[in-house]
């Protein structure tokens, strides 16, 4: 038997939406901050262009503050590109979900 007999299962990490991820990469005039959150969020969706991520899991994966990110979500919202739908569990607000609506 080897030393290492553990076999990671393809799951949610693995899963790369590259048809949303294309389509974000085309936009040229968008500023960094707001293409950079969106190029994520394309990447990380489902099928549907859904992601479930809390603001400060989203400032840590792209390695900035909160605000900043509150900032280029209200940025991507403006251009009609993303919705953000709120969701709570016994009154306590948990992670929203970001809808990529363009593609």
């Amino acid at each position: 038997m080897s030393a290492c007999s553990f076999k990671r299962k393809p799951g949610r990490r693995d899963y790369v939406n590259t048809e949303a991820l294309f389509w974000a990469e085309t936009f040229s005039k968008m500023p960094m901050g707001p293409k950079t959150l969106l190029l994520f969020l394309a990447r990380k969706g489902d099928n549907y262009g859904c992601s479930y991520y809390k603001q400060e899991d989203l400032a840590d994966n792209l390695g900035c503050s909160p605000r900043s990110v509150q900032g280029y979500l209200r940025s991507l919202k403006n251009y009609g590109l993303v919705r953000i739908i709120g969701r709570c569990d016994t009154q306590k607000q948990i992670s929203n979900v970001y809808h990529v609506i363009g593609w």
